[in-house]
């Protein structure tokens, strides 16, 4: 995304219609998209063998479980953006930072080394 946002520098004495050719460059949905996707696919994968490796899960499943996640999580993103979590437009960092400084105050109890930031979670994950 830096490399999309420094296309739009805008020198002295740059004409308008320049400036406005950068922008639409710099913004190229096709491009932008593209961009996302891959990332997304290397980011998904990652995930995916770290859950598979965490649980000894199939192929098949772990996917499964993977998909999942990130349909939620960005769900979740999504909903955060328009302010439906909380009213807070960061609820999801800010919920993972009160989580780890509340197990930092904790940290030589047992609920700190038998949980992690993932519990801030698991309401929204849960199946019910």
């Amino acid at each position: 995304m830096a490399e999309r946002v420094s296309k739009i520098y805008a020198p002295d004495g740059i004409a308008l219609l320049a400036l406005m050719a950068q922008c639409v460059e710099a913004f190229d949905v096709k491009a932008v998209s593209e961009a996302f996707y891959k990332t997304f696919v290397e980011i998904y994968k990652d995930l995916r063998n770290a859950i598979q490796k965490a649980n000894s899960l199939t192929n098949e499943f772990a996917d499964n479980l993977t998909q999942e996640i990130t349909n939620r999580l960005l769900f979740l993103f999504f909903i955060q953006k328009k302010g439906w979590l909380n009213g807070e437009y960061s609820f999801l960092y800010e919920g993972f930072k009160r989580k780890v400084a509340k197990q930092r105050r904790k940290r030589f109890t047992k609920s700190f080394s038998c949980h992690s930031s993932r519990n801030f979670l698991i309401t929204i994950f849960s199946r019910y």
